[in-house]
C-alpha cells in the first residue's frame, strides 16, 4: 500500500475527506479475510474494548494484511493478537490490565483477561467466584472478566500451558481487599486441562495439583517452600468411563459444563462429590482434605470456607475441618471472594529502560529530563518510578571537548571520548574518568604483595598450630590407653557379675516351673458351639494390629474393607473383638473412615443375630452397614461381614 493512500486515510480519518472513502461498519472484532477482492477497503471495526477502530485490507507488492489505519500496532487487537498476556507485555510495555485477544500458537484466538501487573503479570483469569464452593461451578466457552456479575471457569484455555497456577482471595468483591494470595511454580509445564493429576506428588488417593516446584506467597513476594509436593484437590475417583470429581473437573477446563459443573456425570441431578480444596502447607509436603494447611479456600465433605495465617508467615493455621488455628484468620464461604489465574510463560520485559538528567530550560531555570526506551527526544519530568531500577541504555561516543558539552549529565552514563581515548563516568553531577590500565596494575602489583606477606605469616602460624596439635595427640593417647585399661577391669566385674545372674536365674527357671499351672482352652465348649452354629468353627482370620482403633493411619496407609465376605473373628494384634464406640476422628484403625459396632455384642442365648456398623466420616453416622454376630461359648465372637459401602472404609478392633 502507498504513502499516498495512507496518508489520505489518516486525512478522512481525522478531518474532512478530500476524497471520497468508503468506510465500512463493522459491527464485531472480525472484518473477514484481507485478499486482493477487498484490497484498500478500510473496515470500522470494534477493538478489544468495544470500542471502533479503523483498519485497512493493505497490499504490498501482493501481500495482503490488515493494517490499522492511525498506524498504531495495536497489539492484542483481533487483528493483531499476542500469544498469551506475557507476550503482550514484551511486545507493549507500559500495557495496562484488560481484555486481550491471543492464539496459544493456534489458529483459533480467544480474547482473555490478563492482569500484567502482578508478579512481573503476563496472568490469564481462569475462573471467578463468590464464595468459597469450588466444587459447585460450572465452565462455559467465554472469557471470565474480574468484576462480573457471574461465577464460572472458563473453557477456552484448556489447552494453555501451566507455568504458574495462582489463587487470590478477598473478602469483598474488590481484588484491592485481597487476604491471601499464593501461586504454584510446575516443574514441568502442562495444559490446564490436565490441572489435576494423581502422580508426581500426588497420589491416587490424593489427586490434586502435584509436580510442584515452589509455592509463592504474593501477598509477601516471596517464595516459601520449595518441598510442597500436592495441593490435594479432593478424594480417589476413575478417571476413565463416567468421571467425576477431579477426573470431571478436568474435562470442564477443556469444554464447557453446565449447572454445576463437574459435581453431577453428565445428565444426572444428584450430585457425586462434595469436595474441592486449593491449598498451601509450609510444614508439610501436603495440604488439602486430610492434611491442615497454611492457606485454604474450598470444600471437604460439603463444609466450605477460606483460611489463611498472616501474609509471609510460616506455619500450620488451617485444619482439614475448616478451622482456624495458632493464630489464622477463618473467612465465612459466603463473605468470601476468589480468582484463578493462569500463566504459560514468564514476561520477558525485566527492565524499564528511563534515563533521567537536569539541565537548564530557556528561562534558565534548572529542570529534570528524560529519554525513555531508544527515544532520542528528551521529555519534560522525572522517570516513573524514578526510586527503582533502571536500565541506562548504551555508551555515549563522542568526537571532542565541544561535543562532549551537549551530552546530557545522566547518572550512570558512560561516555568515550575517541579524542582522548579515555572513558568517563557521569556521578555526583560530574564526568569522572575510569581509572585507567597502568593504575590498575600498580594496584594488583601492590596487592600481590600485601598477599605474599599474608601467606608467609599464615605459614608460620601453621607451623606453631603443627606443634600444639602433634602434642595434644601425645596427651589424648595416654588418656585413650588408661580408658582402655579401665574398661578391661571393668568387663572383668562385668563377667563374674554375669555367672552369678546365670545361677540365680537357672534356680529360679527351676522353682517356676513348679508352681506353673497352664489352662488350656475349653475345646468340648467349642465343640458344641460349632454343631448349633457352624459358622462358629469356619472362618476366617482378621488379625493385623493396624485394625486395633487406638491405631492412627497415615496418608500411605488407607485400608478399604469393600471386599470383605463371610464368617470373620478377629484375634491377634488386632484384639479380640469388634469396636464399639464412635471414634470421633478420621484416620484410625488403618482407614480413612473407622467403622464400631452399635447395639453391643449379643450373649450366647441370643444366638445369631443383626446388628448395625456405623462408619465415622464426618459425623459418627455417615455411611452404615447391617452384619450377623454369634457369640461362641462365651469364648469368643463372629460376624458375618458384606464389604462396607465404599473407599475407604474399614471395620475396627479392640
Amino acid at each position: 500500500m502507498n504513502c499516498l493512500a495512507i496518508v489520505l486515510l489518516v486525512l478522512c480519518w481525522m478531518y474532512t475527506c478530500p476524497v471520497a472513502v468508503d468506510i465500512t461498519d463493522v459491527d464485531d472484532d472480525d472484518p473477514g479475510s484481507c485478499d486482493k477482492s477487498n484490497a484498500l477497503q478500510v473496515y470500522s471495526v470494534n477493538d478489544r474494548n468495544g470500542e471502533k477502530k479503523l483498519w485497512v485490507c493493505s497490499d504490498e507488492n501482493g501481500t495482503y494484511f490488515w493494517k490499522p489505519v492511525d498506524g498504531k500496532a495495536h497489539i492484542g487487537e483481533f487483528l493483531s493478537p499476542g500469544y498469551d498476556c506475557s507476550d503482550i507485555l514484551n511486545r507493549e510495555h507500559d500495557a495496562d490490565d484488560g481484555f486481550y485477544w491471543i492464539t496459544l500458537g493456534v489458529a483459533t484466538k480467544r480474547k482473555v483477561w490478563c492482569d500484567l501487573t502482578t508478579d512481573g503479570g503476563g496472568y490469564m483469569l481462569v475462573a471467578r467466584k463468590h464464595d468459597a464452593i469450588i466444587w459447585d461451578v460450572p465452565s462455559k466457552d467465554q472469557p471470565v472478566e474480574p468484576d462480573s456479575s457471574e461465577k464460572y471457569w472458563t473453557s477456552q484455555l484448556g489447552d494453555a500451558p501451566i507455568l504458574d497456577f495462582r489463587i487470590q482471595l478477598s473478602t469483598s468483591d474488590s481484588l484491592d481487599a485481597t487476604k491471601a494470595h499464593w501461586s504454584y511454580r510446575m516443574n514441568n509445564t502442562r495444559k490446564l486441562e490436565n490441572l489435576m493429576i494423581a502422580n508426581r506428588g500426588c497420589t491416587p488417593h490424593s489427586p490434586g495439583i502435584g509436580d510442584i516446584a515452589y509455592v509463592k506467597d504474593l501477598m509477601a513476594e516471596k517464595v516459601v517452600s520449595t518441598s510442597f509436593q500436592c495441593s490435594v484437590f479432593g478424594v480417589a475417583k476413575s478417571d476413565s468411563g463416567y468421571k467425576s470429581g477431579w477426573p470431571m473437573m478436568n474435562e470442564c477446563l477443556k469444554k464447557p459444563c453446565k449447572g454445576s459443573g463437574y459435581l453431577h456425570l453428565p445428565g444426572q441431578a444428584i450430585p457425586l462429590d462434595f469436595t474441592g480444596v486449593f491449598s498451601f502447607s509450609t510444614e508439610s509436603s501436603l495440604s488439602g482434605i486430610r492434611n491442615d494447611a497454611t492457606a485454604y479456600v474450598g470444600c471437604s465433605l460439603n463444609k466450605c470456607c477460606g483460611c489463611f495465617g498472616p501474609a509471609g508467615k510460616a506455619g500450620t493455621f488451617c485444619d482439614t475441618q475448616c478451622n482456624a488455628i495458632n493464630g489464622g484468620t477463618y473467612v465465612d464461604p459466603k463473605n468470601l471472594y476468589t480468582w484463578v489465574w493462569v500463566r504459560s510463560s514468564l514476561p520477558k520485559r525485566i527492565w524499564n529502560r528511563c534515563m533521567e538528567y537536569q539541565s537548564e530550560d530557556e528561562n534558565g531555570q534548572l529542570q529534570w529530563y528524560n529519554l525513555v526506551a531508544d527515544s532520542a527526544i528528551p521529555e519534560k519530568g522525572r522517570c516513573q518510578d524514578s526510586g527503582k531500577l533502571r536500565l541506562n541504555s548504551g555508551v555515549v561516543v563522542v568526537p571532542d571537548n565541544a561535543t562532549a558539552k551537549k551530552v546530557p549529565g545522566i547518572p550512570g552514563l558512560l561516555e568515550y571520548r575517541k579524542d582522548q581515548k579515555k572513558l568517563y563516568l557521569r556521578a555526583n553531577k560530574t564526568w569522572n574518568l575510569l581509572t585507567q590500565e597502568k593504575e590498575v596494575k600498580g594496584k594488583l602489583i601492590q596487592l600481590e604483595e600485601s598477599m605474599d606477606a599474608r601467606f608467609k605469616q599464615l605459614n608460620a602460624t601453621n607451623a606453631e598450630l603443627k606443634k600444639k596439635i602433634e602434642a595434644t595427640d601425645v596427651d589424648l593417647k595416654g588418656k585413650i590407653a588408661s580408658v582402655e585399661a579401665k574398661d578391661t577391669a571393668l568387663q572383668g566385674k562385668i563377667d563374674t557379675k554375669y555367672t552369678e545372674l546365670q545361677g540365680k536365674i537357672g534356680g529360679e527357671q527351676v522353682e517356676l516351673k513348679k508352681n506353673l499351672s497352664f489352662a488350656f482352652p475349653n475345646y468340648n465348649a467349642i465343640v458344641e458351639a460349632g454343631k448349633k452354629y457352624r459358622e462358629c468353627t469356619e472362618y476366617k482370620w482378621l488379625t493385623d494390629r493396624e485394625r486395633h482403633y487406638a491405631r492412627s493411619t497415615t496418608n500411605s496407609y488407607q485400608r478399604c474393607d469393600q471386599y470383605l465376605s463371610g464368617w470373620y473373628r478377629f484375634g491377634g494384634a488386632a484384639g479380640s473383638q469388634m469396636y464399639t464406640s464412635c471414634r470421633y476422628s478420621y484416620n484410625f484403625c488403618g482407614t480413612q473412615c473407622p467403622g464400631y459396632l452399635s447395639g453391643g455384642h449379643p450373649s450366647v442365648n441370643d444366638g445369631k443375630v443383626s446388628r448395625t456398623v456405623y462408619f465415622y466420616c464426618g459425623s459418627c453416622y455417615s455411611y452404615s452397614r447391617t452384619i450377623k454376630v454369634i457369640n461362641c461359648a462365651n469364648l469368643y465372637y463372629v460376624y458375618e461381614l458384606n464389604g462396607t459401602p465404599t473407599c475407604s472404609l474399614g471395620y475396627c478392633s479392640q
